[in-house]
């Protein structure tokens, strides 16, 4: 009697414990895909994005410097230049995201560049034996204004994957030209009369129209809640010409700038 009550009580349990264990399972397996989808919903480097950017030289583009020749026995030339602006500049920039943790990135900048120069060219001989200079001296002032376009395309590698969230850093490597253009040039000259001649507009004359230069770098990426990227770097570029190399006027060959982006 006691078994004929048991048998149907333990079937009845069985029955009921079963079609609640199976949709516990059911619910819960689409929650966790869907966590999984979401999770890698977002990408914390994009595919594509585009941005502007801020670089600031460490140094003026043109150094500043003296230098004297002695062309001949006859001829001298003193020549010294004063580097008067500017270090900031401007630009934009765009990201190709590649597998793993890679990007390609593009950059175009715009960078201003000034000086004055002053060449004194002497010419004839100097008596020793007394106070004045009989060579006759010519006195060239300058002033220079142009615009740089770099362009720079380099590879960059994060320390984290692509869908990996938080902030990241990099480093990154590449090659670089840069086109000098709008030169605007006025120069005064003083004869050995006294007489002041103003002004010859001819462009200061650039060694290379192109100059190219090779690029590496360091950062790092903040990703804000709306999606804005904020990217700070250091950049190094070794220029392997000058654009301007003319008696003392010479380009920068090291040149040392921080990066401020913001992407989208």
């Amino acid at each position: 009697m006691k078994m004929t009550l048991f048998l149907p009580l333990l079937l009845l349990l069985t029955s009921g414990a079963g079609p609640s264990h199976a949709q516990t399972s059911t619910s819960q397996a689409p929650s966790s895909s869907s966590s999984s989808t979401a999770a890698q919903g977002k990408a914390y480097v994009r595919r594509f994005s585009v941005g502007i950017s801020v670089p600031v030289l460490v140094f003026y583009p043109v150094k500043n410097g003296m230098l004297q020749q002695n062309v001949n026995s006859t001829l001298q030339v003193n020549s010294s230049t004063t580097a008067t602006a500017h270090r900031l500049g401007g630009g934009a920039l765009v990201q190709l995201a590649m597998p793993k943790q890679l990007a390609v990135v593009g950059a175009v900048s715009l960078r201003r560049v000034a000086f004055t120069s002053t060449k004194d060219t002497f010419t004839g001989v100097d008596n020793p034996n007394t106070p004045q200079d009989e060579r006759k001296r010519t006195t060239d002032n300058e002033s220079t204004k142009a615009r740089l376009w770099d362009l720079t395309v380099m590879m960059r590698r994060y320390n984290k994957e692509h869908w990996e969230k938080g902030r990241r850093w990099f480093f990154e490597g590449g090659g670089t030209v840069r086109r000098a253009g709008s030169i605007r040039t006025s120069v005064a000259t003083t004869t050995p009369a006294g007489d002041i001649v103003c002004c010859d507009a001819t462009p200061h004359a650039v060694a290379h129209q192109l100059a190219r230069g090779l690029v590496a770098g360091a950062g790092l990426q903040f990703t804000d809640e709306i999606g804005v990227r904020f990217v700070p770097e250091f950049r190094y570029t070794r220029w392997m010409n000058r654009t301007f190399d003319n008696l003392s006027t010479r380009s920068r060959r090291d040149q040392f700038e921080a990066v401020i982006s913001f992407t989208f």
